[in-house]
């Protein structure tokens, strides 16, 4: 068994090998086109509009230098480690992520593993904690916006959804939440969904008006808007509900972006109850934007619970699910996004819909068809019946988690699920649910690298109990699934979704998680009695 395995990664080295060679060829080729373009340009004595050729040649032949390092720094980690059959393959499908990470047919080939391999963990995207990064917790979905803020005087470029893409996304939208009245559209990924939206938030927004998001939502979401729109967006406490209500009815308040049940380590619910109240009894006279990011409760129907009778006059509200987490059966076959909105269509000039649209046009984050089909299998009962176990999977995990980790003085839970969490009763009023996840935060015995090793060992514990545990860097699919989030604020916390499996699996993992945490514990206890006794 294990010399056919070595057998196969030889060869897999080797078909490796083969294929950097080719495209090394190909970006020599390719080199050679851009030149002659560039010659071109400078024979005709003139420019692009706004220097946009100009300004993509230059970015292509930063890329083309980058893939040469790539290629070489792959090259020699197959040489160095070529003896090391066991992680050989999980390192160098990280390794080829990064070096094809502009190739989108490439990439979206490489997110479609699942398998929890021995060595590294992987993430369900190749950038994902690489070798080349390993500090790096965040990722890109956009490849390139030259079209988003084009010269008005020029003939624009208009985008339509692909009238495939725009049925699957519709049908989608009605196995969900049943409402005629709401448009939809799909995206490469949930993330791609949100940086789009953000992008038209950007384009859309005039000189004077301000855009918010909550403090506490996603890092890669925090990561993007801060790399790319710290001039146009601010970050607002979103756990203070006077707060959000008192930035929301400002005139000069353009849009608002916030979650329900926070993906962070401490996860805090917002009472949207509350705020959708005091919104509904206000009146705007210029446009305003919310955005919903429905992360962690996709069941939850903010449409039909709050604008069933009425939508306000220049109000947008807009939510976003993410497709790898929750549609498609739970599987991971396809990476997709859903962004669903929902507003008076005579009270914007311009339609936000056919805007979102366009910007996704120009930003590489539209899905294929054959994503797009993946992500529509699923029927409006299979969806709400596989989520509701997960509930219960999750409610009842947690609270066994919890006792025995208090119990043993390791750690806690955290989850809204647990009636010790501070945002209990808000979530089981507002969501009737406390999360499709829960985050494990251990007590500070347990240092960064203790809690890595942790991480890396629960899969194949719980490979020896015939588990099928993911490493994955998603929740809401069907098999059991960890993620170590290296949170700037948290430090390395484990979070785990136990999926919508069985009830024997849900409690065997139980028991997988509590015994590993527990070694982990002896050998800290027992390591720092050999510290003391000079050992």
């Amino acid at each position: 068994m294990r010399c056919c395995y070595m057998d196969s990664s030889l060869s897999l080295i080797q078909e490796i090998k083969d294929v950097i060679l080719l495209e090394r060829e190909k970006i020599c080729n390719f080199e050679s086109d851009l030149a002659k373009l560039e010659r071109c340009l400078l024979n005709t004595k003139s420019k692009s509009p706004m220097g946009i050729i100009e300004q993509v040649i230059s970015d292509l032949r930063i890329r083309i230098n980058d893939v040469y390092k790539d290629a070489n720094k792959i090259t020699d980690f197959i040489e160095t480690n070529k003896n090391d059959f066991v992680p050989i393959f999980n390192q160098i499908s990280i390794l080829l992520g990064y070096f094809f990470r502009k190739s989108v047919s490439v990439r979206t080939s490489l997110l479609r593993h699942t398998p929890t391999l021995s060595g590294q963990p992987l993430a369900l995207d190749p950038n994902q904690n690489h070798l080349l990064s390993p500090g790096n917790h965040t990722v890109e979905y956009g490849r390139g916006g030259y079209f988003l803020y084009q010269d008005e005087t020029v003939e624009r470029v208009v985008y339509k959804d692909h009238p495939i893409l725009a049925r699957e996304a519709r049908e989608i939208c009605d196995k969900l939440y049943e409402d005629k009245r709401l448009k939809a559209t799909l995206f490469s990924c949930g993330l791609g969904a949100i940086n789009t939206y953000m992008d038209f938030i950007k384009a859309s927004q005039t000189g004077a008006q301000k855009s918010y998001y909550g403090k506490h939502c996603w890092i890669e979401v925090k990561k993007y808007i801060s790399e790319n729109y710290s001039d146009t967006f601010s970050e607002i406490d979103d756990l203070s509900l006077e707060n959000i209500v008192s930035i929301f009815k400002k005139d000069d308040t353009f849009s608002i972006a916030l979650e329900t049940i926070v993906n962070h380590p401490d996860m805090p619910v917002i009472d949207l109850n509350k705020f959708i109240d005091t919104i509904l009894s206000q009146t705007y006279t210029t446009p305003k934007f919310l955005l919903i990011d429905n992360v962690s409760t996709p069941d939850f129907n903010l449409f039909d619970k709050y604008f069933h009778k009425r939508v306000p006059k220049n109000l947008c509200i807009a939510s976003v699910i993410s497709g790898v987490k929750f549609l498609q059966a739970g599987l991971d076959i396809s990476k997709s996004g859903l962004l669903i909105m929902l507003y008076n269509q005579e009270d914007f000039a311009t339609d936000p819909f056919d805007k979102i649209i366009e910007v996704r046009g120009g930003s590489g984050r539209v899905l294929s068809t054959e994503e797009a089909f993946l992500a529509n299998i699923e029927t409006r009962n299979s969806f709400y019946s596989r989520l509701a176990r997960m509930d219960q999977n999750v409610k009842e995990l947690a609270n066994l988690l919890d006792d025995s980790l208090r119990a043993h003085k390791l750690g806690y839970i955290s989850s809204p699920w647990l009636q010790s969490h501070p945002y209990h009763e808000i979530a089981k009023s507002t969501y009737n649910c406390g999360g499709k996840f829960f985050y494990i935060r251990l007590g500070n015995q347990f240092d960064r690298k203790r809690i890595q090793r942790i991480y890396r060992l629960l899969p194949r514990r719980a490979e020896e109990e015939n588990i099928c545990l993911m490493s994955a860097s998603s929740f809401g699919m069907s098999s059991p699934h960890i993620h170590l989030v290296m949170h700037p604020e948290c430090g390395p916390t484990i979070r785990l979704s136990p999926g919508s499996t069985d009830p024997l699996t849900n409690k065997k993992l139980c028991k997988v998680v509590i015994d590993t945490i527990l070694d982990a514990a002896v050998e800290v206890k027992s390591q720092a009695e050999a510290i003391v006794k000079g050992d």
